[in-house]
């Protein structure tokens, strides 16, 4: 691979490791500078340094945040940008608690706005896959003379892709209630290069059906239904909806609350740029 790099060819740096100095350790990033000041001495000059510290551990956190993003989008010249401004924050804050040591003054320090690129990416989802998490219902109309305590109630789900092999699920069963909450999370397989998948995005694709869960000699009982369109996903990576259940075309009572998350947009990657306060020692 680094024979190929220099030798001008194309390099996926997705599948490059992140060398071990890149990534900070749990003790650099846990706040420490509070712990070595005197308690006689708590003044001004000590929350000035908690504070500095505070927002270099950010800083750091968010550059390697946005190098493991931008890496996934084999984006070098970012990846480069936000290591060197991540090197910069991490000596100022190994200084600072130098610092904070010796109980020196408060040293120069400046906060700059910097122009920040930004990508909306949800790294520990599949680019091949989307998440869909069924969060709750709430409040859901049961059957005339039940109360809700009697709800005993489940949730079925149909993914309309691919158009010959829709992709199914159901919830586990919430006993005595009519407002469950289950956050189970379901994976839906996609083809993101496929015209179909962009067709079927756009109608009612996925569809929620509520049933109360049968008894002895009774079948399941559907009392409700849902369902959306996800064409969001096409420029955001994150839908939450609250949605209406409904029976036939009437509302039926109560809401679904559900969220989808996908890798990256599937037009393709959103870059944005953002302004932020930057916090740097010196003058």
């Amino acid at each position: 691979m680094i024979a190929a790099s220099k030798s001008g060819l194309p390099v996926n740096i997705e599948k490059v490791p992140s060398p071990p100095q890149v990534r900070s350790s749990a003790k650099l990033l846990k706040p420490s500078v509070e712990q070595h000041f005197d308690a006689t001495i708590k003044d001004a000059s000590a929350e000035i340094f908690a504070t500095m510290e505070k927002d270099l551990i950010y800083q750091v956190k968010f550059c390697e945040e946005n190098m493991r993003a931008f890496t996934q989008l084999s984006d070098v010249s970012r990846v480069k940008l936000f290591e060197a401004w991540s090197a910069i924050s991490k000596r100022d804050l190994i200084l600072l608690r130098e610092l904070a040591k010796r109980d020196a003054a408060v040293p120069q320090f400046r906060y700059e706005t910097r122009s920040i690129p930004s990508v909306e990416v949800c790294l520990d989802v599949d680019k091949h896959n989307i998440e869909l998490t069924i969060i709750k219902i709430t409040d859901a109309k049961l059957p005339a003379g039940w109360k809700s305590s009697d709800g005993y109630l489940f949730v079925k789900f149909d993914f309309a892709f691919p158009h010959d092999a829709h992709q199914t699920g159901r919830t586990k069963v919430i006993a005595a209630t009519n407002s469950p909450e289950y956050n189970q999370k379901f994976l839906l397989t996609i083809s993101r290069k496929t015209k179909q998948l962009l067709r079927v995005i756009k109608r009612n694709c996925l569809k929620f059906e509520i049933y109360q869960k049968g008894g002895f000699l009774r079948s399941d009982k559907l009392i409700a239904t849902a369902d959306c369109k996800l064409s969001g996903l096409e420029e955001k990576v994150y839908i939450r909806e609250s949605l209406n259940l409904m029976e036939g075309r009437k509302q039926a009572g109560g809401k679904l609350n559900y969220q989808v998350r996908i890798r990256e947009p599937l037009n393709g990657k959103m870059l944005s740029v953002t302004q932020k306060k930057w916090l740097m020692l010196g003058s």
